[in-house]
């Protein structure tokens, strides 16, 4: 009989040591998380546990990763092609347990398509010169990972640029002539696409002016047709400098009135004003 006692409370003391299955408390049946494939998706199952154990928390089934300390469940790289419903089964040991025991409770993660890309920045015109590259950010208005961004020219010169667009939607864009170019824009999420113009306007930048200032339309001389472009260039900003500096004729680095009266003056009354020469 001593001997049953003394199995009995060895058999008892030994039962502590393994896992006990720790009662969930806080999470009924049916837990969903939802969210489109473009969020981060977190759950905290410490909270479906009673707090006076110290448990070590382990993922069995679903996406994702769980803290095996804290129960801290997070996915953060769903992608459009996870849209649809998802199990995530978490069983908690206490921390000297293992095997087969400990308790279990699962969530519902319902992911939802990504809403529309729809772009609302970055659709504009960029003014520079050549050799002289820029940048340009695009946005939409929700940010996704699932974003792809890509780009196609469809005016301008065919040689002489470079353009990119990365998975931001930043453009880096450089070119050696000077043009109108422009570019159609996309952004698509897998499911939904957007897109929109961005433009660039290239001058002619440092060395193209050589000899005096005037022959603003590239042509050769000075002469009414120079007068023309200049006209327009101050009336109109998509129109081309094949050589701003040509255009500045007065020298003092910005392109006004004083210019083009300056080359009228020089086109109709002989002599009358000398172009400043080039830098």
């Amino acid at each position: 009989m001593k001997a049953v006692a003394i199995l009995f409370c060895f058999l008892f003391l030994c039962s502590t040591l393994v896992a006990t299955p720790p009662p969930i408390t806080n999470c009924p049946p049916g837990i969903t998380v939802l969210g489109d494939c473009c969020q981060h998706f977190t759950f905290d199952f410490a909270g479906c546990f009673r707090a006076d154990y110290t448990l070590a928390y382990h993922l069995m089934s679903g996406p994702g990763l769980v803290d095996t300390s804290t129960g801290m469940w997070q996915w953060p790289d769903a992608t459009v092609g996870d849209t649809g419903s998802h199990t995530v089964v978490i069983r908690a040991w206490e921390m000297n347990g293992s095997g087969t025991g400990g308790a279990a409770t699962a969530l519902v993660v319902q992911v939802t398509p990504p809403p529309s890309p729809d772009v609302v920045s970055g659709c504009d015109t960029d003014v520079l010169l050549t050799n002289s590259p820029i940048t340009a950010q695009m946005a939409t208005a929700v940010t996704c990972d699932d974003n792809i961004w890509s780009m196609a020219q469809f005016k301008g010169p065919v040689t002489g640029a470079t353009c990119t667009i990365d998975n931001s939607g930043m453009i880096n864009f450089a070119t050696t002539v000077p043009g109108a170019y422009e570019y159609r824009v996309f952004v698509s999420n897998g499911m939904a696409t957007d897109s929109c113009v961005h433009a660039f306007i290239v001058h002619g930048g440092a060395g193209c002016c050589v000899a005096g200032r005037g022959n603003v339309d590239g042509a050769g001389g000075v002469d009414l047709s120079d007068l023309s472009r200049l006209v327009a260039y101050m009336y109109s900003a998509s129109t081309v400098l094949p050589c701003w500096d040509e255009a500045n004729i007065t020298g003092t680095g910005t392109i006004d009135l004083s210019d083009l009266s300056t080359l009228i003056l020089f086109l109709t009354v002989p002599g009358s004003v000398t172009l400043a020469n080039c830098p």
